[in-house]
């Protein structure tokens, strides 16, 4: 069973499309006559994150140099070392980055004990054949710090490349994660060639490594928010409830499912529900017990005393597998509701509370502001870096939300003010195109 958690609002997402010259200079005859160009587009599912172009002049504090280009590794998918542990990062089912310039940022949330931990980033990658090593870079952020940068070499399989984590980059909590690649053609120059341009992450292959198994503890119920997602890209809740069948556990178990799921805030959740016995466990998966203490005793014979005499919600540690499972439990069904109520609590908002944002920064940072009234808002806000762009198409975007009671025709205007100047080399004819939803609404 699969839930999804939805607001009753409407995701604007807006595109610059700015190409800087109409004629450029001509080397189709490196094709054969009447050859002509399919461009390949790889795009997640999730709405693209912000773009930038190759080489960006971003204003901000100053950041240590990415280290140099290393040449490329061997593809090592293979399973973590004895005590390490493994964290997936990237919560798509596929990731590609394409054109001259591409930048894709999301969130991954850390328990306390793995950002403590020494860590290392490895991430495996496939790119078009018509990029040229010598001139394209794929650069990995965390926290938008530089920790590496490979030479993007890889037509012919996926390699894997690994850089380590630099001590106290990484924090309890929300940890921004980078992927931005400069591409260029080998021997193309048009406008066109640039769709030929792709580099593709694998999710399987991409991951964080902490050592030490205390990186795998879950201690309180924030932790819910670290469960993360496995090589595909998912989120999976096994919910065992042995009183599953009886009608009063149906409103506090659909409490429960909401709960977790809004608490992980994750774009790909499947909720799986059984009444016999734990699954097995495994990155991006999250076991939960739930009933009362002699309904669990017999699945779980380690079941704490303390959950026959009152609500009980806790982290335990499956002793067959070694996975964490979440404990909901109590000496009735009142009780197992109260429980399920401590874990939830946080994510319950009144009505009459207005939020500020939508939460998307698990799958595109950062989140998207509301927009209620008059508002200005800076692009740098919205995750737009200024940059500085001396190829042939530069694709940038942005995400905004708007109320449930938004109708387009009964509102005033949208206006996008582009603060940028250009050389004498750009020409005539050349043009920003700005996109909302897919759908082009303005040419400059």
């Amino acid at each position: 069973m699969r839930t999804i958690v939805a607001a009753a609002l409407l995701l604007l997402n807006a595109s610059a499309f700015a190409q800087t010259q109409t004629a450029p200079f001509d080397m189709s005859g490196e094709r054969p006559p009447g050859a002509t160009i399919t461009p390949r587009l790889t795009s997640p599912r999730p709405p693209p994150t912000p773009a930038a172009p190759v080489p960006p002049a971003v204003v901000a504090q100053p950041q240590p140099a990415a280290p140099a280009p290393q040449p490329t590794a061997a593809a090592n998918t293979a399973a973590p070392r004895p005590g390490d542990v493994r964290r997936y990062v990237v919560p798509f089912s596929q990731l590609g980055l394409g054109g001259e310039y591409d930048r894709r940022s999301w969130s991954v949330y850390l328990t306390p004990e793995q950002a403590a931990a020494k860590a290392s980033f490895t991430f495996a990658y496939q790119n078009a054949i018509v990029v040229a090593p010598e001139a394209s870079a794929l650069t990995v952020y965390l926290n938008n710090r530089p920790i590496g940068q490979q030479r993007v070499g890889s037509p012919d399989g996926p390699s894997a490349v690994t850089f380590e984590v630099p001590p106290s980059l990484l924090q309890p909590g929300a940890n921004l994660v980078t992927f931005e690649a400069d591409q260029r053609h080998r021997t193309d120059c048009s406008i066109q060639s640039t769709y030929e341009l792709w580099s593709n992450i694998d999710p399987a292959g991409t991951f964080l490594s902490f050592t030490g198994s205390d990186a795998a503890q879950l201690s309180s119920a924030d932790a819910i928010r670290a469960i993360g997602v496995d090589g595909a890209g998912k989120t999976e809740f096994d919910i065992v409830v042995p009183a599953l069948e009886q009608p009063g556990t149906t409103k506090p178990l659909l409490r429960l499912a909401q709960g977790l799921s809004v608490l992980s805030s994750m774009p790909n959740q499947i909720f799986a529900f059984s009444t016999t016995s734990l699954p097995a466990g495994g990155p991006g998966k999250l076991s939960v017990l739930v009933g009362t203490a002699a309904e669990l005793r017999p699945l779980f014979p380690g079941l704490p005393p303390g959950a026959e005499s009152a609500a009980f919600a806790a982290f335990a540690t499956d002793p067959r597998s070694g996975s964490p499972v979440l404990l909901i439990s109590g000496p009735s069904w009142q009780a197992v509701s109260s429980a399920i109520d401590t874990i939830v609590s946080p994510t319950d908002r009144s009505s009459d509370i207005r939020r500020d944002v939508l939460t998307t920064e698990r799958w595109s940072a950062p989140n998207a502001p509301l927009v209620f009234s008059d508002t200005n808002i800076a692009l740098s806000q919205l995750g737009v870096k200024t940059t500085e762009f001396s190829g042939r198409r530069l694709r940038t975007s942005f995400n905004i939300a708007v109320p449930a009671d938004f109708y387009a025709n009964a509102y005033g205007e949208a206006k996008v003010l582009l603060d940028a100047a250009y050389t004498d080399n750009v020409m005539p004819g050349s043009h920003i195109d700005i996109y909302v939803n897919d759908n082009i609404a303005s040419t400059v």
